[in-house]
């Protein structure tokens, strides 16, 4: 049934788009990567219809949605690809923990359902949150999937020039990518390895470890891994960033992740 009519934009002025659903109108507005995905429309790509297909709840709120649309180049020609699922933004954070003169990566792993790993390594990650906070969103997946404080503040954007899609051709997906590094001693780096942590409430069931970085490429395929080193080797190569730690703190023992850990359980 028709939910509403939406506005695009195309190169002649905006224009009025019929969706239909089993949504309300509200609901449907109220999901900020459908409205982003309005917004983001190129004026070359004409769009005539849009059918919100599935919607997947988390809670009281929409977390994806599938839609499928009826688009055009210029309004002529046969209809391109419209089939799209929208979860929003994400950020994915690159760690390295600097250790007796040598860098390793955090990784975390997790069950993932859709490639049918049951340990995926990849780097922490996160979706972006209602209010596009990337940086806040980066900090607060550090702290649930890792045990790990930094402060918004020793997080370095490593996303520079345009937005990183891992999956244009089905997804709209975007990826932010964030840097954070510490020294650690001997001791914090084998209280990391095994250590479970995760947000039950979201069913995270995640174990943590740590490769070395030079052994990263050839050790995970975690394409956000791929991404954020190609990011950080590019912009320490040309003087964007400098290869040293974020923070001046020293990460010294278990304590520390207990800490985060305590905190999280008490909010």
């Amino acid at each position: 049934m028709s939910l509403t009519t939406v506005t695009f934009t195309k190169t002649t002025g905006p224009y009025e788009v019929p969706v239909t659903g089993s949504l309300t109108t509200d609901q449907l507005l109220s999901f900020k990567p459908f409205t982003q995905w309005v917004a983001n429309m190129s004026p070359t790509i004409h769009v005539e219809d849009v059918a919100v297909t599935d919607v997947h709840w988390f809670g009281p709120r929409i977390g994806f949605m599938t839609i499928k649309s009826t688009a055009r180049l210029m309004g002529v020609g046969a209809p391109i690809p419209g089939i799209a699922f929208l979860r929003g933004g994400s950020v994915a954070v690159l760690v390295v923990l600097r250790c007796e003169g040598r860098k390793y990566v955090l990784i975390v792993r997790q069950p993932r359902v859709p490639v049918g790993q049951a340990a995926l390594a990849e780097i922490p990650a996160g979706m972006l949150d209602g209010d596009g906070n990337f940086v806040g969103v980066a900090a607060k997946e550090m702290q649930e999937e890792a045990h790990i404080s930094f402060a918004p503040s020793e997080l370095v954007r490593l996303s520079v020039g345009h937005k990183q899609y891992p999956s244009p051709g089905g997804c709209d997906e975007f990826i932010e990518y964030f840097y954070a590094s510490a020294a650690v001693t001997p001791a914090f780096l084998r209280s990391l390895e095994g250590r479970a942590t995760g947000c039950a409430a979201e069913g995270e069931r995640i174990s943590l470890t740590c490769i070395p970085y030079e052994d990263l490429w050839c050790s995970v395929g975690d394409a956000k891994a791929a991404v954020a080193c190609h990011l950080f080797e590019n912009l320490v190569r040309t003087g964007g960033l400098n290869d040293t730690v974020t923070t001046t703190r020293i990460f010294r023992g278990p304590s520390e992740l207990d800490s985060v850990a305590a905190g999280l359980k008490e909010e």
